[in-house]
C-alpha cells in the first residue's frame, strides 16, 4: 500500500483493482470504528457504573464511620446543653423570606431522629426568638412558623426581640404582634427595634403584667411596662423614661448626657452601673469605641 502511494499517480495511476482494493479497505475500516465506538460506549457506561457504586459506598463509609463519632457518645444531657448554647447564642431569625440557616433550631431538629427528639422534649430551644414583620406580612406560612416556635417553647421564658416595619397597609393586620402579646407573662428578655411610625401601644395593653421580664430594649412608650416587678436591664434612647422600678440596676442609654446621668440616679437610686453611647449602633465593636460606662 505504501508503494502504491509513491508510484500510482495520474491520470492512468489508478486501475480497477487498486479501488476494488481500496473500497474493501474502507469498508473494514469502517466496520473496525464501528465496533470500537459500540466498545467506547460500554466501556464508558461501565465507568459510570463504577463511578457511581464507588459514590455510593463512600456515603456509605462516612454514615459508618459516624458510629464511632464522639458526639455519638455523649449523654443527652451534655448533648442538650451544647445545643441550647448555640440556640442562646445564636437568635432564631423570623423573616417572611427566612430560610433554615437563620433558624438554628430548625436546623438542630432535621440533622437526625435523635437530634429532633431532643429539640422537640426541649422547650428552652425554641424560646429564644428575633421576628421582623413588615407592613405587608399576610404569608400562612409565616405566622405559622412562629405560632411552632411560640407552642413549642411551652411555658419557658421567652428571650424576644420584635421589628414591626411601618403600618399594615394590605387592609390585613399581621397576627405575629397578636400571638407574641398574648404571651408576654413568659417575656424574660424583650426588645423592640422600630422601623416606621407604628408604636407598641397599637399592640400592647397598659394593663398587662410581665411578672418574667428582667431586661428591656424600647424608645418609647415606657408606660406600657409599668407592671414588671423583676425589670432590671433597661435599654433606651432620648430621654430617661418615668419607670417607678427601684430594682433596676443596670441603664443603658443612647444618645445620653451628663444631665441624663443625673437624672438616673435620681431616678433609680439603687443603679448599679450605666452604659451611654453617643450614636445607637447594633455592631458591639462600635458601640464600644462610642460609649461611656460607670459602676
Amino acid at each position: 500500500m505504501e508503494k502504491k502511494f509513491r508510484t500510482e499517480f495520474g491520470p492512468f495511476g489508478i486501475d480497477s483493482k487498486t479501488v476494488e482494493e481500496v473500497e474493501e479497505m474502507v469498508a473494514l475500516a469502517d466496520k473496525d470504528i464501528e465496533d470500537h465506538d459500540f466498545e467506547l460506549a460500554r466501556l464508558h457506561r461501565q465507568i459510570l457504573a463504577v463511578e457511581a457504586e464507588n459514590h455510593r459506598l463512600e456515603k456509605q463509609k462516612a454514615k459508618i464511620c459516624a458510629l464511632l463519632s464522639p458526639i455519638r457518645m455523649l449523654p443527652n444531657e451534655l448533648l442538650l446543653r451544647s445545643l441550647e448554647f448555640v440556640c442562646q447564642q445564636d437568635p432564631n431569625e423570623i423573616t417572611p423570606s427566612f430560610d433554615t440557616t437563620c433558624l438554628p433550631t430548625m436546623a438542630i431538629s432535621s440533622v437526625c431522629f435523635r437530634w429532633r427528639e431532643l429539640a422537640l422534649c426541649s422547650p428552652a430551644l425554641w424560646a429564644n426568638l428575633a421576628v421582623w414583620v413588615s407592613d405587608t406580612d399576610v404569608q400562612t406560612f409565616f405566622t405559622e412558623t412562629v405560632a411552632r416556635y411560640l407552642e413549642r417553647s411551652v411555658d419557658c421564658p421567652l428571650i424576644l426581640a420584635l421589628s414591626i416595619q411601618g403600618r399594615c397597609r394590605t387592609g390585613i393586620p399581621s397576627l405575629i404582634p397578636l400571638m407574641v402579646v398574648q404571651h408576654a407573662h413568659r417575656w424574660e428578655t424583650f426588645k423592640y427595634f422600630q422601623l416606621g411610625d407604628d408604636s407598641l401601644k397599637d399592640h400592647i395593653l397598659s394593663q398587662l403584667h410581665f411578672p418574667l421580664l428582667e431586661e428591656l430594649d424600647i424608645m418609647r412608650d415606657f408606660h406600657l411596662f409599668e407592671h414588671c416587678p423583676r425589670l432590671h436591664v433597661l435599654t433606651t434612647k432620648r430621654s430617661i423614661p418615668e419607670l417607678s422600678h427601684n430594682q433596676l440596676d443596670h441603664l443603658n442609654f443612647v444618645g445620653g448626657s451628663l444631665i441624663d446621668l443625673a437624672e438616673a440616679l435620681r431616678t433609680w437610686p439603687s443603679l448599679k452601673s450605666f452604659e451611654m453611647h453617643s450614636v445607637y449602633c447594633s455592631n458591639p465593636n462600635l458601640k464600644k469605641r462610642n460609649s461611656g460606662h460607670m459602676v
